[in-house]
């Protein structure tokens, strides 16, 4: 079964790629840019870094940079390093607790009680 996938599914890709060739150039022609005279380097990129902002000191309009969302996500990342940390060292303190207070032993070394709940979690 796992062979007919593999062969229905390199068919399909093989198509849907042509299938895909095609409407770009169909695109293309539509649009006028078969010619490759479109520059592949967007020309609105600074419309997307700068804010812009009207000095009324100077009477212009001038750009201010963006600035990027970078302790945002470094906030983010910080918090769920912690979190992290916290349920590893969570885990870690049951385990030793488990170890602590779990099966008990006689002088012989045969096991008076056994350990809670929490059998089945050992690390």
């Amino acid at each position: 079964m796992n062979g007919l996938f593999g062969i229905f599914l390199s068919i399909w890709a093989t198509c849907f790629l042509e299938s895909w060739k095609k409407k770009q150039r169909n695109i293309q022609y539509y649009w006028n840019c078969g010619d490759n005279s479109f520059s592949p380097q967007d020309e609105r990129a600074d419309d997307f870094k700068f804010y812009f902002f009207y000095n009324e000191d100077t009477d212009s309009l001038e750009k201010i940079p963006k600035a990027p969302h970078f302790w945002r996500r470094k906030m983010r990342q910080t918090l769920s390093f912690f979190m992290i940390i916290l349920v590893a060292v969570t885990i870690i303190m049951f385990s030793r607790l488990k170890g602590l207070f779990g099966a008990k032993k006689d002088a012989d070394g045969n096991v008076i009680r056994k350990a809670g709940p929490y059998d089945w979690f050992i690390i």
